[in-house]
C-alpha cells in the first residue's frame, strides 16, 4: 500500500473490443525517484513563475480532441524544473429540449470538481502511503492494510483536505464514440496550500472471446507530464 505514493499515469486507451463490449485500459508507473518527489507535496503548488511559463500556456491551448483522455491527476514539470499538479475532470451533457444551457452549466460545475476531487485524491494517496511508510515499524504484527482499508483510509483523509486551487482551462467536445457531448475542466494546485501532511490517525487503524481489432483512443503527451 505504501507503494502508491509517487505511481502515476503514463497512458489512458479505450476503446471497442467486440461482443457490443468497450473497455478502458491505464498505464502507471512506480519509480523510487517519483516516490521521493511525492513525498514532498508541499513544494507542489504552482506559484508566479509556472503559472506563467510556456508548459502551462501549452497545457492550455490544448484542443477537447487531445483533453478527452485525460482523466486522474498528474505531476508535471514547468520548463523551469517547478514540479506542480494538475487535475483533468469531465462530465457529459444531458441533452434536453428546454433549458439546454442550464445543463450544459451544470456539467462544466460538475467537471470542475471532480478535477479538483482527482487532485484530493492523489494528495490523500500520497499521504496516507507517506504515514504508512513512517509508522510501519510500530504496526502489530495484527494489524493488516488490506486494500480495504487503505481506501478507507484515503477516503478519510480526503475528505479533510484544505487545498488551494485554480481553473486553468474549460473544454467541450464531443465522445469519438458514444457522440456525446462533454465538458472538461483542468484545474492546478496552487501555492499557499493548508494541506495536513502530519497525522497520527494511522497508530489507531487497524474475456476469452475472439474479436477483431478494432479503432481505439488514447490519451496524448502533454509537455511537462512527469512519469
Amino acid at each position: 500500500a505504501s507503494m502508491i505514493k509517487g505511481v502515476s499515469v503514463v497512458k489512458i486507451v479505450e476503446g471497442e473490443v467486440g461482443s457490443n463490449d468497450y473497455e478502458v485500459a491505464v498505464c502507471v508507473k512506480y519509480s523510487p525517484e517519483n516516490q521521493s518527489a511525492a513525498s514532498n507535496l508541499e513544494t507542489l503548488g504552482a506559484n508566479e513563475i509556472t503559472m506563467n511559463s510556456s508548459t502551462l500556456n501549452k497545457l492550455k491551448s490544448l484542443p477537447a480532441d487531445k483533453l478527452m483522455s485525460k482523466l486522474g491527476a498528474q505531476f508535471f514539470k514547468d520548463e523551469f524544473g517547478n514540479r506542480f499538479v494538475v487535475g483533468f475532470g469531465q462530465s457529459a451533457v444531458r441533452k434536453s429540449q428546454n433549458r439546454q444551457s442550464n445543463f450544459v452549466t451544470m456539467a462544466r460545475k460538475k467537471a470542475r470538481l471532480k478535477a479538483v476531487e482527482n487532485i484530493k485524491n492523489l494528495v490523500a494517496e500520497n499521504i496516507v502511503g507517506k504515514e504508512i511508510s513512517e509508522s510501519k515499524e510500530a504496526i502489530e504484527d495484527d494489524n493488516i492494510y488490506t486494500e480495504d482499508n487503505f481506501s478507507e483510509l484515503i477516503k478519510s483523509k480526503k475528505s479533510s483536505l484544505k487545498m488551494n486551487t485554480m481553473k486553468i482551462k474549460d473544454w467541450d467536445g464531443v465522445h469519438p464514440v458514444s457522440n456525446s457531448r462533454v465538458i472538461g475542466s483542468i484545474v492546478i494546485l496552487t501555492e499557499s496550500n493548508n494541506i495536513n501532511f502530519k497525522s497520527n490517525d494511522l497508530k489507531n487503524n487497524s474475456r476469452k472471446n475472439s474479436t477483431d481489432q478494432s479503432e481505439y483512443y488514447e490519451s496524448n503527451e502533454i509537455e511537462g507530464e512527469e512519469f
